[in-house]
């Protein structure tokens, strides 16, 4: 009974020194990895994204927040969204003209009931910055209210409703205006580096890429409206990278994870003695984000990312007990918002050679048989479309013409990216 006794404290005194070498080397983990970040500048706690304050004179954050009170409540996204899908496919196929009136009376009747909110939008972007109020301070970022951003979203619909007005009307120069307005909405919000916030910009340069096909088959731009369109469509790129939201993401991850019993962790992975674990597993998601982030707007099929992915899916297959949940679940997410970066660079550069080939239809009367026919000194190549490597394509449509990625297998649709016009009848050889 004596010797049981005795071996049983001595197990037990083994097994508390393992655990405490095992506390210790996480610890030191955790506390190197987060060094290692402070070195290189990078946020770790969602407390770092706070950004410096600035003169309110050259803020447009009152003024955005503002135009947000003054969206009308009728205004609801999905229903303009789907609006504006059904208008813009009638547009494509026949141009403005062949919108139907009923429709045409519909986004007259959202412009005009959130005329308010447009107009004070537009001073909004007139400031060099536009923030929008955030609590930095949260312990969990991911309850905070993203009323503010959401309606990034819904500014843009009716940025683009006002396109279709004054496009049909004729006035070009407002609808160039009201794209241009968008680019510019997304360049003043560049600061926000949050998930929703970075999408919310995407979709900003989309859809602003979008109407900008739709006018350049319907007139043509003026040599002001080509540069500034060429310069936007350069900066919009430039701006939309996504390394900083990798970076803002995994603060705001790392700070909801200090606690793992507000997260869907594994119930095991809560008990405190499981502490240890935490720290290696936020350790190792540190130091892989960091890497993700370093090669995020990388280019080609071989890119970090994919190489990142596989080996994510590759430790949590061959795990037996999920031990890096925090990893497991988190880098999946970055890794498809890097992949929707670059599908946005894509239609950006698209949008470049686009306005370059109607260029050259307005001017020869004749679409051009390949991209390298409309080289200029910004394009002195062609480049490879930026996720496969493969070339891009320029192709004849009914009425004019669509570049578009090859084999991009992250578009089910291969047309989602593409940026296709279709001249109004009588305008040249097709």
């Amino acid at each position: 009974m004596k010797r049981a006794v005795i071996g049983l404290v001595v197990g037990l005194l083994l097994a508390g020194a393992a655990y405490a070498i095992w506390w210790y080397r996480a610890r030191s983990q955790f506390d190197d990895a987060v060094a290692a970040a402070r070195q290189r500048g990078e946020p770790v706690w969602f407390v770092d994204l706070e950004p410096p304050p600035i003169s309110p004179e050259q803020d447009g954050g009152p003024l955005y927040v503002r135009a947000v009170s003054l969206l009308h409540p009728r205004t609801t996204r999905d229903s303009l969204r789907k609006l504006l899908e059904r208008v813009i496919e009638k547009a494509k196929q026949g141009g403005v003209a062949a919108i139907p009136a009923s429709d045409m009376e519909q986004l007259a009747n959202e412009v005009d009931r959130n005329h308010a909110a447009l107009k004070i939008v537009d001073e909004a972007i007139l400031k060099p910055h536009c923030r929008i109020p955030r609590n930095y301070h949260s312990p969990d970022p991911m309850l905070e209210d993203e009323t503010l951003t959401l309606a990034i979203a819904n500014i843009g619909m009716l940025m683009s409703a006002d396109f279709l007005l004054a496009l049909r009307s004729g006035d070009i120069a407002r609808a160039a205006a009201r794209i241009e307005d968008r680019y510019e909405l997304a360049h003043a919000l560049r600061g926000e580096v949050t998930a929703i916030a970075y999408l919310s910009r995407l979709g900003l340069c989309n859809t602003a890429t979008r109407d900008l096909a739709l006018l350049v088959g319907h007139a043509d731009l003026t040599p002001g409206q080509f540069r500034s369109f060429d310069q936007w469509l350069v900066t919009s790129a430039e701006e939309t990278k996504s390394s900083r939201t990798i970076l803002a993401e995994r603060a705001a991850g790392l700070t909801l994870w200090q606690d793992v019993n507000r997260e869907r962790a594994p119930f095991w992975y809560r008990f405190s003695f499981m502490r240890p674990l935490h720290l290696q597993d936020r350790a190792e998601f540190l130091e892989r984000t960091t890497k993700l982030a370093e090669g995020a707007d990388a280019t080609g099929p071989d890119r970090p990312s994919v190489q990142i992915d596989s080996a994510i899916k590759k430790g949590a297959s061959d795990a037996i007990i999920p031990t890096r949940p925090m990893t497991w679940t988190g880098l999946p997410g970055l890794i498809a918002i890097t992949d929707v970066g670059l599908l946005n660079r894509q239609v950006l550069l698209n949008g470049r050679f686009g306005i370059r080939v109607a260029r050259s239809f307005r001017e020869s009367g004749r679409l051009p048989m390949k991209l390298e026919e409309v080289h200029d000194d910004e394009f002195k190549e062609v480049p490879l479309v930026l996720r496969t490597g493969l070339p891009l394509k320029l192709e004849s449509v009914e009425g004019g013409f669509r570049i578009w990625s090859i084999n991009d297998g992250a578009l089910r649709d291969q047309s989602r990216g593409a940026f296709e016009v279709r001249f109004l009848a009588g305008s040249g050889d097709l």
